[in-house]
C-alpha cells in the first residue's frame, strides 16, 4: 500500500528518521517472532512407582552409590541410610527410576523437585526398610521434562508395581526421562500444541509485516 511505499522510499533515500526507525523495529520483530514460535507445553497430573536414588550417587562414576550399589543394574541394592544419613546425598535431591524392559538397565524417569525431596527425607525417617526401597509419587509434569513437582508420596507396597499408574499412563509415558539419560530427550508435544504453535507463528508473521509496514 501507500505507506509500505513510503516506507521503501524513504529506506532507499538515505532518511536517517526512517532508517532510526528500522534498526529500532528490528529487535522488536525478532521479540515478536520468537514469542509466536514459543509455546509452553502444559503439564499434566501423573503418578508413578520406582526405586529411589539420590542424584549425588546416581551421578557418581557407573552410577556406582557409596554403598557399592550398582544403581543403573540394580538400584534396590542402594540402602536407606544413604538417602537418609549422608549430607550430600541428602543435599544432592532425589530421582525416581525406571527399567529399560529391552537392556535391563534402569535410567532417570523423575527428578523431584524440593517438594518431592522433603516429603521423601519425612519418609526414609520413620521407614523400616533397609533397601529396595520404591515410593509411589503423584504430581505435575510437562511431557518431554525429568521433572515432577511432587503433591504427594508413599513407600510403594511390594504389591505395586513399578510403572504409571493406570489412571495417569497416557500422561505420564509422554513425561520424563525415555533413554538412557536425560540429555538430548526432545520434547513430546501433542497435536493441540502443535496446531497452536503454528497459528501463533502465522500470527506473529502477519503483526510483523504490518508493524514494518505502519
Amino acid at each position: 500500500g501507500m505507506r509500505g511505499e513510503q516506507f521503501l522510499f524513504y529506506l532507499a533515500s538515505g532518511n536517517k528518521m526512517s532508517r532510526m526507525n528500522c534498526h529500532l523495529r528490528a529487535p522488536v520483530l525478532l521479540l515478536v517472532l520468537g514469542l509466536a514460535a514459543t509455546v509452553p507445553c502444559s503439564a499434566e497430573t501423573v503418578e508413578y512407582t520406582g526405586p529411589l536414588v539420590d542424584i549425588y550417587c546416581w551421578n557418581r562414576p557407573n552410577h556406582v552409590g557409596l554403598d557399592g550399589a550398582k544403581l543403573d543394574t540394580a538400584p534396590l541394592d542402594h540402602t536407606v541410610h544413604c538417602l537418609r544419613d549422608v549430607q550430600q546425598c541428602i543435599d544432592s535431591g532425589y530421582a525416581i527410576l525406571q527399567k529399560n524392559v529391552t537392556t535391563g538397565k534402569f535410567s532417570v524417569k523423575f527428578r523431584l523437585d524440593s517438594a518431592g525431596n522433603a516429603k521423601v527425607l519425612e519418609i526414609v525417617k520413620t521407614t523400616s526398610s533397609v533397601k529396595a526401597f520404591r515410593v509411589t509419587a503423584s504430581g505435575s509434569s510437562t511431557a518431554g521434562s525429568d521433572s515432577l513437582a511432587v503433591t504427594s508420596m508413599v513407600e510403594a507396597s511390594s504389591s505395586t508395581a513399578d510403572g504409571c499408574s493406570q489412571a495417569t499412563m497416557s500422561a505420564c509415558s509422554s513425561s520424563g526421562c525415555s533413554g538412557g539419560s536425560c540429555s538430548g530427550i526432545q520434547p513430546t508435544i501433542s497435536r493441540a500444541s502443535t496446531l497452536a504453535r503454528s497459528y501463533l507463528a502465522l500470527i506473529g508473521f502477519i503483526c510483523a509485516a504490518v508493524f514494518l509496514l505502519l
